[in-house]
């Protein structure tokens, strides 16, 4: 549906009112005299009387419908005005655009938006005030509202005469022009401070995320270590400790025993804390650490995971078993925690020249134009890591139809 586009008053109905009068009147006497074969002077004195009586009425009539015709064009010059006041003074641009892009009116907010008069701004084309690489997205709106009707919005840069660009929201309606002409009402808005914040709190987060990575893999590479050091020192001191009991054995064996016992405790010890600082899984390797921790998420939570894991693997490095194996954590946990799947796939395979880590869920989903998506660091997170290691990470998902989470890594990038 279409609009009529209002055409902005251009003079006073007071001053067209007076030759339109004029003219009617002259009609008006031309008629009387060519319509009129009845002689004034043949006429009763009656029949005089009541013509007169009649003639007095109608131009009380006339004056009456002359007086509530001033009023009314009083009102409608004043409603013209209020309206003009709230079109060319709002704190918005407001401008109408041709067919062929042409700017056929705009108010004084447009034009200081733009950094032109009126006079410079009418019938140039509107390309001309958009930064060329934004012009796709005015002319795919454009396309939109033709095809389909409805009021359509963007979001693109302009430019201001003599000044920098700015970043605009343009609110479009399809409408027709006084001509039956079909035009777009537009409205205008400089979001630039918006746009320049958001830029800002994304910035911002990525470097948070960067330090929380950074911080991570830093405690990871540490628990590595202390785990390989308690396992090694520790180690070596119940061994020393066995050897020891063994030779007390044959003297005391009661208080041997209750020595081994404590020593049998203490490797137990030792090995929960290696496992705390690193999963032990991890150590046998990529494909083991996503067995072992599908398993128990799947015990867990009662979600049915399917791991399609290969039986080996080319040599990765340390940080790049650590990376996908926290992508792949992140992936299924968000499927566990938050999309409520029934069932949940975790595949790794691969290729002559990538290697590929896919996770997907028959959960809700959600949409990924969603602000509320962007702004979650899990999501961040998986997409930093994936960018550090050179590889690819897609995410695809519709609300209502689960999310695919996938890695492409080349072979070359920390493989041997």
């Amino acid at each position: 549906m279409t609009r009529k586009a209002t055409k902005m008053p251009t003079a006073n109905a007071a001053d067209l009112a007076a030759p339109q009068v004029s003219t009617l009147r002259q009609r008006a006497q031309t008629r009387f005299q060519e319509g009129s074969g009845e002689r004034l002077d043949a006429l009763t004195p009656q029949a005089t009387r009541q013509l007169i009586h009649e003639l007095r009425v109608h131009q009380i009539e006339l004056e009456m419908q002359g007086d509530e015709l001033r009023h009314a064009n009083m009102a409608m010059e004043a409603s013209r005005a209020r309206f003009f006041e709230l079109y060319d003074l709002a704190p918005v641009g407001y401008f109408t655009v041709s067919e062929k892009g042409l700017i056929l009116e705009a108010n004084l907010s447009t034009t200081k938006l733009f950094g032109v008069s009126r006079s410079a701004l009418l019938k140039q084309p509107i390309s001309g005030f958009i930064v060329k690489a934004d012009q796709d997205i005015y002319y795919h709106m454009h396309r939109k509202l033709r095809s389909i009707g409805e009021s359509r919005s963007c979001e693109l840069r302009m430019m201001k005469r003599g000044a920098a660009e700015f970043w605009a929201r343009l609110e479009a309606t399809a409408a027709q022009s006084q001509d039956g002409e079909p035009v777009l009402l537009v409205v205008l808005s400089d979001v630039t401070e918006r746009r320049l914040a958001q830029a800002a709190l994304q910035d911002a987060q990525q470097r948070l995320l960067h330090f929380a990575l950074r911080q991570q893999d830093e405690m990871d590479a540490l628990h590595v270590e202390l785990a390989r050091d308690v396992h090694d020192e520790l180690g070596q001191t119940f061994a020393a400790l066995k050897f020891e009991i063994d030779l007390i054995a044959a003297i005391a064996p009661t208080s041997a025993q209750r020595m081994y016992e404590l020593v049998k405790q203490g490797v137990a010890s030792t090995r929960d804390i290696s496992r705390a600082l690193r999963p032990i899984a991890l150590e046998l390797g990529l494909v083991s650490a996503l067995r072992a921790m599908t398993a128990e998420l799947s015990t867990r939570s009662n979600v049915r995971i399917t791991a399609v894991l290969p039986q080996t693997l080319p040599v990765l490095t340390g940080p790049l078993e650590r990376a996908l194996y926290r992508i792949a954590q992140e992936a299924l946990t968000n499927a566990v925690l938050h999309a409520q799947a029934h069932a949940i796939e975790i595949s790794l395979h691969i290729y002559l020249d990538r290697l590929e880590l896919k996770v997907g869920d028959d959960g809700r989903g959600f949409a990924l134009d969603s602000p509320s998506v962007h702004r979650g660091l899990g999501l961040l997170g998986m997409h930093e890591r994936a960018r550090q290691l050179g590889a690819e990470l897609c995410v695809q998902s519709t609300p209502g139809k689960g999310c695919c989470v996938l890695v492409k890594l080349p072979t070359t990038a920390g493989t041997g």
